[in-house]
């Protein structure tokens, strides 16, 4: 059974680095980029919310079952090219 995950990252910004000031991959794979945290809803469970390393992150995201799974975000744009671009995930 496919389940429904909704993802939102939350990262590192400043006053120069920043979507505003740049494209959403340039900001992604910046050296400054940093996820401050991510919140996951798997279903209708609770939401979790998750800070750490990206490692740890990495570790945690890669917990949940992606291979049947449809992705929900506000701005999947974004937090699924991180998904992609920063962790590996499809």
């Amino acid at each position: 059974m496919s389940r429904l995950v909704t993802l939102d990252f939350e990262t590192y910004y400043d006053k120069e680095y920043s979507l505003s000031k740049m494209t959403t991959e340039a900001y992604i794979r910046d050296e400054r980029f940093e996820v401050i945290g991510v919140a996951v809803k798997v279903n209708d469970y609770p939401t979790d919310w998750f800070s750490g390393s990206m490692d740890e992150i990495k570790k945690w995201l890669k917990a949940l079952d992606w291979s049947n799974a449809y992705l929900l975000c506000h701005h999947t744009a974004f937090d699924g090219a991180i998904k992609k671009w920063r962790f590996g995930f499809t």
